[in-house]
């Protein structure tokens, strides 16, 4: 069985990193992936900062 190509940015980020180290992608070699919201941030700068945003990862906020 080998995983989905087809994964969304969310299921990328939360999956397991590659490296092995048994971390989240976003928490381990991911720090540096962009926000799939589109703000420009870093994914955990922005809606992967707090479980609380996670369900609204692609809805960008306008200040």
């Amino acid at each position: 069985m080998g995983k989905a190509k087809n994964m969304t940015m969310y299921e990328k980020l939360m999956a397991l990193c590659p490296c092995g180290s048994k971390k989240k992608y976003v928490q381990c070699c991911g720090k540096s992936e962009p926000c799939p919201c589109g703000s420009g941030k870093t994914a955990l700068q922005c809606c992967f900062k707090s479980p609380a945003t996670h369900p609204k990862v692609g809805k960008a906020k306008r200040k």
